[in-house]
């Protein structure tokens, strides 16, 4: 039944490592190690499915990238990104999907002129924030002349913008929301209703290091969850989160 993994990989646990703090994708609750999320539930129901076991956990985002890299553990989630390529082997089947949005301080004195941003060139005239370790934001934002600062967590960026240390920050919507709620900001600070380019929706795929056993693995991945998708499985795990 298991004649898709390599003999190596027979008899052990597949170790997936996780964003501890960007909800609802994955998240550590709260006093404990325990993963929690939507992408979690997504993976954890489609190995279950192929039969494999999974050690599930989460790690600072850059040491995750890390270790999958080195083989310390088998892979990850994300979006595509070419330094993760030369590391890692991508699933063709998208996990889940973000996006990113931009906020400011309800009282901003230019809040006008950010209303009116179209391009984000634009984004050059102000003083940005957001978090490490983007493939999105190395792409777009890295030494290409913005005056961006870069928070190691991205349950900080509401409070940063809120002691107005930014005029915007650049953050996943789901997820901006989920903190914005928690530190009651809520009424503080606003997302812009324009959409931009570069910051679209982003497919996440499960992406596993080249020197894993576990890397033949992602076509029988790939169908698993589709066929999870086919019989419904996969869109009710979305719901809970919505």
């Amino acid at each position: 039944a298991l004649s898709f993994l390599t003999t190596e990989a027979r008899g052990q646990e597949i170790r997936i490592g996780y964003h501890p703090t960007l909800e609802p994708f994955s998240s550590t609750k709260k006093g404990s190690a325990q993963v929690e999320g939507l992408v979690y539930d997504v993976l954890k129901e489609t190995f279950k499915r192929m039969g494999i076991k999974v050690t599930h956990k989460a790690y600072p985002w850059k040491r995750t990238s890390l270790y999958v890299k080195t083989g310390k553990i088998d892979a990850f989630f994300g979006t595509v990104k070419k330094a993760r390529q030369d590391f890692g082997e991508y699933g063709k089947e998208e996990v889940a999907s973000l996006v990113w949005r931009i906020y400011t301080y309800k009282d901003h004195p230019r809040l006008k002129s950010i209303n009116r941003l179209r391009t984000i060139e634009g984004f050059k005239d102000y003083k940005l924030v957001s978090f490490r370790g983007s493939a999105t934001m190395e792409t777009y934002f890295v030494d290409k002349g913005y005056d961006i600062h870069f928070l190691d967590n991205n349950n900080q960026l509401p409070q940063f913008l809120d002691k107005k240390r930014a005029d915007i920050a650049i953050a996943i919507d789901y997820n901006m929301q989920h903190w914005l709620k928690k530190k009651r900001l809520e009424n503080q600070i606003i997302e812009l209703p324009t959409e931009f380019e570069q910051l679209a929706r982003r497919p996440m795929f499960l992406i596993v290091s080249k020197i894993s056993s576990y890397k033949s693995i992602l076509p029988k991945f790939d169908e698993t969850l589709r066929k999870m998708k086919q019989d419904g499985t996969y869109q009710a795990i979305i719901r809970k989160y919505e």
